[in-house]
């Protein structure tokens, strides 16, 4: 199957989208699909001067194409009136796609696609919805992709999708090859390993969970608390609210490739998301409808996690079979499974072969992309 990938994620970058696609586009190509991925041309980023699948850990077994801007127009147009010219080009058996406007480029030029989104439409306004609504009264839509059952509901009640046009499929991780996936070269704690180590991995916008991290650094002074992730600005005004705390350092952003070895120095990790969460911009919530990527590479390192006890995140959770979850709020309650977890080897050791065991049979990024092309082959018949 020849497949066209379109995404207006900045590769390489810091942001998790990027992850999840260069991911998925090895999935596929590991399934035996040929993939050309088109993205935007990135100028003058941070991340610019790193190899696109080195930074990712990923092998360059698909194509990567970028798509350059046309002058005067917003990002999201220029680059669909860009892929519909190239999928004239390319001319792929099936278009997935993770861009509204190449969706509305890909259906107009006729190519059959799947589009994945990971929050409401609505979000992109009144004009959005409109547009969503004659993408998927076209004959080319097969099918909408979605990380969580919450999302599915919503797209089903406000869109009267059939049910089968849509298909939830959470984010995933990959599963360790060998002990070669370890970075020796990181260096990331300079104390006493006889200590305790807990980390959250992650962006550091509103609600991902600085906001129950820094009570139980406070409430528990004797383990190392860890914050891998962030923009500048998030590090500095987080590390202003820590300020007279010992026991908590900001680590700033590493490329993904070298995240794992840091989680597997680790004793916890923490997935303390809030019921509210900002996304990047801080405007728009996504707190309801979110599957941190994180929460997959924190059960492919093999270390006991502690979450909080969301609906969302139950999707994936279960409370003292696979993680100790936590009411966000509930500050007291978040000490006490810590303690539990770094106190408690054998509850640890049977969450972390659990939730290993949950990733092995349904979270890879192989089983994802294997799940996508059975649901794009039923929609094709």
């Amino acid at each position: 199957m020849k497949i066209a990938y379109l995404s207006e994620s900045l590769i390489p970058s810091t942001a998790a989208n990027s992850v999840h696609v260069m991911k998925m586009c090895k999935a596929f190509s590991e399934h035996g699909c040929s993939l050309v991925l088109l993205v935007p041309q990135v100028h003058n980023h941070e991340q610019y001067n790193y190899d696109s699948f080195e930074f990712y850990g990923v092998a360059p077994s698909f194509a990567l194409a970028r798509v350059d801007r046309i002058p005067l127009l917003g990002h999201s147009v220029s680059f669909g009136i860009k892929c519909f010219r190239d999928l004239s080009r390319i001319r792929p058996d099936i278009v997935i796609s993770r861009s509204f406007c190449g969706s509305l480029s890909a259906v107009s030029a006729g190519f059959p696609i799947v589009y994945e989104f990971h929050q409401p439409i609505s979000d992109f306004g009144i004009r959005g919805a409109v547009l969503f609504r004659q993408l998927i009264k076209s004959k080319f839509f097969l099918g909408l992709v979605v990380v969580t059952k919450a999302l599915k509901d919503w797209y089903i009640k406000h869109f009267k999708i059939p049910q089968e046009k849509v298909l939830v499929a959470a984010d995933g991780a990959d599963l360790p090859l060998s002990s070669n996936d370890l970075r020796e070269d990181i260096n990331l704690l300079d104390v006493s390993e006889t200590e305790h180590h807990v980390a959250y991995v992650g962006a550091l916008y509103e609600g991902k969970g600085m906001e129950i991290v820094l009570p139980l650094a406070h409430r528990c002074p004797d383990v190392n608390f860890h914050v891998v992730g962030g923009r500048l600005k998030d590090i500095e005004h987080w590390k202003a609210k820590a300020s007279g705390l010992k026991n908590i350092f900001f680590h700033g952003f590493y490329p993904h490739v070298q995240v794992f070895s840091i989680m597997k120095k680790m004793d916890v990790l923490l997935a303390p998301n809030l019921n509210s969460v900002k996304g990047y911009g801080g405007i728009k919530d996504i707190g309801k409808w979110t599957s941190p990527l994180k929460l997959f590479e924190y059960m492919a390192a093999k270390k006991p996690i502690l979450a909080s006890n969301i609906e969302v995140l139950r999707e994936v959770l279960v409370h003292e079979k696979n993680s100790i979850l936590c009411d966000p709020d509930d500050h007291e309650a978040w000490q006490a499974g810590l303690c539990r977890l770094l106190s408690d080897r054998k509850l640890a050791d049977q969450l972390t072969s659990q939730a290993f065991a949950d990733l092995s049979e349904k979270y890879t990024w192989s089983k994802r992309a294997g799940i996508l092309l059975s649901f794009i082959k039923s929609r094709l018949e």
